[in-house]
Protein backbone atom coordinates (compact mmCIF):
# COMPACT_ATOMS: atom_id res chain seq x y z
CA UNK A 1 0.00 0.00 0.00
CA UNK A 2 1.30 3.47 -1.03
CA UNK A 3 2.35 5.53 2.07
CA UNK A 4 1.56 9.55 0.89
CA UNK A 5 2.52 12.72 2.48
CA UNK A 6 0.39 15.97 2.26
CA UNK A 7 1.90 19.40 1.40
CA UNK A 8 -0.31 21.93 1.90
CA UNK A 9 -0.64 25.49 2.02
CA UNK A 10 -1.06 26.44 5.74
CA UNK A 11 -4.17 27.93 4.67
CA UNK A 12 -5.72 25.33 2.82
CA UNK A 13 -5.65 22.67 5.33
CA UNK A 14 -6.58 25.13 8.11
CA UNK A 15 -10.06 25.46 6.14
CA UNK A 16 -10.52 21.73 6.13
CA UNK A 17 -8.31 18.84 6.43
CA UNK A 18 -10.62 15.90 4.69
CA UNK A 19 -9.58 18.25 1.29
CA UNK A 20 -6.21 16.64 1.60
CA UNK A 21 -7.31 12.55 2.39
CA UNK A 22 -7.11 10.87 5.77
CA UNK A 23 -3.53 9.39 5.38
CA UNK A 24 -1.85 12.45 5.95
CA UNK A 25 1.58 11.82 7.05
CA UNK A 26 2.97 15.50 6.95
CA UNK A 27 1.32 19.27 7.01
CA UNK A 28 3.58 22.19 5.42
CA UNK A 29 2.98 25.40 4.14
CA UNK A 30 4.44 27.02 0.99
CA UNK A 31 3.82 29.71 -1.68
CA UNK A 32 -0.19 28.89 -1.83
CA UNK A 33 0.85 25.03 -3.84
CA UNK A 34 0.23 21.33 -2.79
CA UNK A 35 1.95 18.63 -3.12
CA UNK A 36 0.97 15.30 -2.62
CA UNK A 37 3.72 12.15 -2.02
CA UNK A 38 3.73 8.61 -2.24
CA UNK A 39 5.87 6.23 -2.68
CA UNK A 40 6.31 2.47 -2.88
CA UNK A 41 9.01 -0.22 -2.97
CA UNK A 42 10.45 1.12 -6.52
CA UNK A 43 9.60 4.79 -6.96
CA UNK A 44 8.42 7.82 -5.56
CA UNK A 45 6.11 10.53 -6.93
CA UNK A 46 4.96 13.93 -6.23
CA UNK A 47 2.01 15.70 -7.60
CA UNK A 48 0.85 19.41 -7.76
CA UNK A 49 -1.60 22.03 -9.24
CA UNK A 50 0.87 24.36 -10.14
CA UNK A 51 0.07 26.64 -13.39
CA UNK A 52 1.93 26.55 -16.29
CA UNK A 53 4.70 29.89 -16.31
CA UNK A 54 4.97 30.94 -20.16
CA UNK A 55 7.59 29.68 -22.14
CA UNK A 56 8.09 26.45 -19.96
CA UNK A 57 9.15 23.23 -21.06
CA UNK A 58 7.02 20.21 -20.41
CA UNK A 59 9.52 18.27 -18.76
CA UNK A 60 12.19 19.47 -16.74
CA UNK A 61 14.75 18.38 -13.86
CA UNK A 62 15.02 19.81 -10.06
CA UNK A 63 16.18 19.48 -6.77
CA UNK A 64 14.56 21.04 -3.55
CA UNK A 65 16.14 24.23 -3.02
CA UNK A 66 16.54 25.50 -6.46
CA UNK A 67 15.80 28.54 -7.70
CA UNK A 68 13.20 26.93 -9.71
CA UNK A 69 10.11 27.09 -7.15
CA UNK A 70 7.81 24.10 -9.37
CA UNK A 71 10.00 20.96 -7.13
CA UNK A 72 8.85 19.43 -4.48
CA UNK A 73 9.87 20.72 -1.07
CA UNK A 74 11.63 18.85 1.63
CA UNK A 75 8.60 19.62 3.49
CA UNK A 76 6.38 17.34 1.25
CA UNK A 77 9.20 14.79 0.76
CA UNK A 78 10.68 13.98 4.38
CA UNK A 79 7.70 11.83 4.89
CA UNK A 80 8.92 9.23 2.75
CA UNK A 81 11.71 8.45 5.12
CA UNK A 82 8.61 5.73 6.48
CA UNK A 83 9.03 4.14 3.15
CA UNK A 84 12.55 4.44 1.81
CA UNK A 85 14.64 2.53 3.97
CA UNK A 86 16.66 4.50 6.13
CA UNK A 87 20.36 3.47 4.43
CA UNK A 88 18.78 4.55 1.18
CA UNK A 89 17.55 8.02 1.80
CA UNK A 90 20.92 10.31 1.67
CA UNK A 91 21.22 8.73 -1.88
CA UNK A 92 17.78 8.95 -2.40
CA UNK A 93 17.31 12.57 -1.03
CA UNK A 94 20.38 13.61 -3.87
CA UNK A 95 18.59 12.47 -7.10
CA UNK A 96 16.98 14.97 -9.19
CA UNK A 97 13.40 14.75 -9.53
CA UNK A 98 12.11 14.21 -12.88
CA UNK A 99 9.36 16.58 -13.55
CA UNK A 100 6.10 16.45 -15.97
CA UNK A 101 4.07 19.05 -17.26
CA UNK A 102 0.45 17.25 -17.39
CA UNK A 103 -2.23 20.35 -19.13
CA UNK A 104 -1.85 23.49 -18.25
CA UNK A 105 -2.29 23.18 -14.49
CA UNK A 106 -0.55 19.63 -13.13
CA UNK A 107 2.99 18.51 -13.13
CA UNK A 108 4.17 14.87 -11.09
CA UNK A 109 8.07 14.45 -10.31
CA UNK A 110 8.87 11.19 -9.80
CA UNK A 111 12.21 9.29 -8.63
CA UNK A 112 13.55 5.76 -8.72
CA UNK A 113 14.02 4.34 -5.12
CA UNK A 114 16.24 1.59 -7.28
CA UNK A 115 18.28 4.64 -8.32
CA UNK A 116 19.19 5.18 -4.57
CA UNK A 117 20.04 1.14 -4.02
CA UNK A 118 22.59 1.39 -6.91
CA UNK A 119 24.19 4.82 -5.76
CA UNK A 120 24.56 3.22 -2.33
CA UNK A 121 26.31 0.47 -3.62
CA UNK A 122 28.98 2.38 -6.50
CA UNK A 123 32.57 2.40 -5.99
CA UNK A 124 33.16 6.04 -6.24
CA UNK A 125 36.58 6.53 -8.27
CA UNK A 126 39.68 7.97 -6.55
CA UNK A 127 41.73 9.42 -8.67
CA UNK A 128 45.46 8.60 -7.96
CA UNK A 129 46.94 11.96 -8.20
CA UNK A 130 45.61 15.93 -8.27
CA UNK A 131 46.35 18.67 -10.59
CA UNK A 132 48.96 19.62 -8.00
CA UNK A 133 50.77 16.23 -8.29
CA UNK A 134 51.22 16.20 -12.17
CA UNK A 135 50.98 19.04 -13.84
CA UNK A 136 50.96 17.31 -17.36
CA UNK A 137 47.36 15.72 -16.18
CA UNK A 138 44.99 17.69 -19.01
CA UNK A 139 41.85 18.42 -17.07
CA UNK A 140 38.14 16.19 -17.93
CA UNK A 141 36.74 17.41 -20.89
CA UNK A 142 33.45 19.27 -20.07
CA UNK A 143 30.10 17.93 -20.47
CA UNK A 144 27.71 19.48 -23.51
CA UNK A 145 25.56 21.95 -22.05
CA UNK A 146 22.09 19.86 -20.89
CA UNK A 147 23.95 16.56 -21.15
CA UNK A 148 25.81 15.64 -17.50
CA UNK A 149 26.57 11.95 -17.90
CA UNK A 150 25.99 10.68 -14.54
CA UNK A 151 28.52 9.19 -12.03
CA UNK A 152 26.21 5.72 -11.56
CA UNK A 153 25.43 3.31 -14.35
CA UNK A 154 21.49 3.42 -13.75
CA UNK A 155 19.72 1.08 -15.57
CA UNK A 156 16.13 1.95 -17.24
CA UNK A 157 13.16 1.78 -15.09
CA UNK A 158 11.92 -1.01 -17.35
CA UNK A 159 13.94 -4.59 -17.50
CA UNK A 160 15.35 -5.62 -20.69
CA UNK A 161 14.54 -1.74 -21.76
CA UNK A 162 18.54 -1.26 -23.15
CA UNK A 163 19.11 2.30 -22.09
CA UNK A 164 21.34 4.90 -24.53
CA UNK A 165 24.42 5.38 -23.48
CA UNK A 166 24.70 9.16 -24.53
CA UNK A 167 22.40 11.68 -25.37
CA UNK A 168 22.27 12.22 -29.18
CA UNK A 169 18.75 12.36 -29.88
CA UNK A 170 18.43 9.48 -32.76
CA UNK A 171 20.05 6.83 -30.20
CA UNK A 172 16.85 7.47 -28.40
CA UNK A 173 15.26 6.42 -31.35
CA UNK A 174 15.93 2.75 -30.41
CA UNK A 175 15.49 2.82 -26.77
CA UNK A 176 11.77 3.94 -27.73
CA UNK A 177 10.71 1.37 -29.57
CA UNK A 178 11.62 -0.92 -26.44
CA UNK A 179 10.23 1.28 -23.74
CA UNK A 180 7.37 1.86 -25.68
CA UNK A 181 6.25 -1.64 -26.44
CA UNK A 182 7.21 -2.51 -22.71
CA UNK A 183 5.13 0.23 -21.24
CA UNK A 184 2.29 -0.63 -23.19
CA UNK A 185 2.40 -4.40 -22.15
CA UNK A 186 2.92 -3.90 -18.50
CA UNK A 187 -0.68 -2.95 -18.48
CA UNK A 188 -1.40 -5.63 -20.62
CA UNK A 189 -1.86 -4.11 -24.28
CA UNK A 190 -0.18 -6.18 -26.12
CA UNK A 191 1.21 -3.92 -28.52
CA UNK A 192 4.74 -4.12 -30.90
CA UNK A 193 5.98 -0.56 -31.99
CA UNK A 194 8.24 -0.93 -34.44
CA UNK A 195 11.94 0.72 -34.23
CA UNK A 196 11.21 1.72 -37.84
CA UNK A 197 9.22 4.78 -39.48
CA UNK A 198 6.79 5.37 -35.88
CA UNK A 199 9.83 7.51 -33.58
CA UNK A 200 11.49 10.62 -35.01
CA UNK A 201 13.56 12.25 -32.41
CA UNK A 202 13.56 15.22 -34.97
CA UNK A 203 10.00 15.41 -35.32
CA UNK A 204 7.67 17.91 -34.03
CA UNK A 205 5.43 17.52 -31.10
CA UNK A 206 2.71 19.17 -32.42
CA UNK A 207 2.42 17.59 -35.60
CA UNK A 208 2.35 14.39 -33.58
CA UNK A 209 -0.46 16.22 -31.40
CA UNK A 210 -2.40 16.46 -34.93
CA UNK A 211 -1.92 12.87 -35.57
CA UNK A 212 -3.34 11.87 -32.30
CA UNK A 213 -6.23 13.80 -32.57
CA UNK A 214 -7.49 12.17 -35.62
CA UNK A 215 -6.61 8.82 -34.43
CA UNK A 216 -9.09 5.85 -35.04
CA UNK A 217 -11.32 4.20 -32.43
CA UNK A 218 -11.55 0.20 -31.26
CA UNK A 219 -14.77 -0.45 -30.35
CA UNK A 220 -14.00 -2.90 -27.24
CA UNK A 221 -10.94 -2.27 -27.44
CA UNK A 222 -8.81 -1.28 -23.75
CA UNK A 223 -7.61 2.21 -22.65
CA UNK A 224 -4.08 3.24 -24.14
CA UNK A 225 -3.81 5.45 -21.27
CA UNK A 226 -1.75 3.64 -18.52
CA UNK A 227 0.73 2.49 -21.01
CA UNK A 228 0.77 6.30 -21.86
CA UNK A 229 1.27 7.40 -18.39
CA UNK A 230 4.32 4.34 -17.87
CA UNK A 231 5.96 5.27 -21.11
CA UNK A 232 6.05 9.56 -20.31
CA UNK A 233 6.88 9.08 -16.86
CA UNK A 234 9.59 6.33 -17.50
CA UNK A 235 11.15 7.43 -19.91
CA UNK A 236 11.76 11.05 -19.25
CA UNK A 237 12.84 9.50 -15.85
CA UNK A 238 15.49 7.30 -17.90
CA UNK A 239 16.95 10.42 -19.80
CA UNK A 240 17.11 12.25 -15.98
CA UNK A 241 19.11 9.52 -15.05
CA UNK A 242 21.63 9.44 -18.13
CA UNK A 243 21.95 12.76 -17.71
CA UNK A 244 20.06 14.13 -20.82
CA UNK A 245 18.68 16.55 -19.80
CA UNK A 246 18.51 18.52 -23.32
CA UNK A 247 16.34 15.56 -24.47
CA UNK A 248 13.05 17.25 -23.17
CA UNK A 249 12.20 18.49 -26.27
CA UNK A 250 13.08 14.84 -28.30
CA UNK A 251 11.66 12.92 -25.23
CA UNK A 252 8.05 14.54 -25.18
CA UNK A 253 7.60 14.39 -29.23
CA UNK A 254 8.37 10.27 -29.46
CA UNK A 255 6.20 10.09 -26.42
CA UNK A 256 3.43 11.85 -28.40
CA UNK A 257 4.27 9.92 -31.17
CA UNK A 258 3.72 6.51 -29.70
CA UNK A 259 0.19 8.06 -28.76
CA UNK A 260 -0.82 8.57 -31.83
CA UNK A 261 0.45 5.41 -32.96
CA UNK A 262 -1.01 3.03 -30.28
CA UNK A 263 -4.56 3.41 -31.47
CA UNK A 264 -3.71 2.52 -35.38
CA UNK A 265 -3.08 -0.86 -33.89
CA UNK A 266 -6.70 -1.43 -32.57
CA UNK A 267 -5.08 -3.12 -29.47
CA UNK A 268 -6.04 0.15 -26.92
CA UNK A 269 -7.89 3.57 -27.39
CA UNK A 270 -7.31 6.93 -26.45
CA UNK A 271 -8.65 8.16 -23.19
CA UNK A 272 -8.22 11.73 -21.88
CA UNK A 273 -5.40 13.86 -22.60
CA UNK A 274 -2.05 14.64 -20.79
Amino acid sequence: MLERACFVAAAVCAAGLAACGGDITQIGSSANAQWYCNADSQMASCTAAIPKVAGEQGAYACNAGDAIGACPPSVAVSPLQAVVPQTLWPYFDKLPWACLLTGEHERTCTRSIEHARIASTATPTIPSNTPEDDVSSPPPPKPEPGNTPPTTNYPSGIEGVKLPTDCKPASWEQYFCQHATASYRKHGIDIQFPCKGVFDANGSLVSAAVNTATAPTTPGAPSCLQGEVTMRAGAWLDAVARGCLSLSGPILAMCQQAVAYAPTTKKCNLTGTW
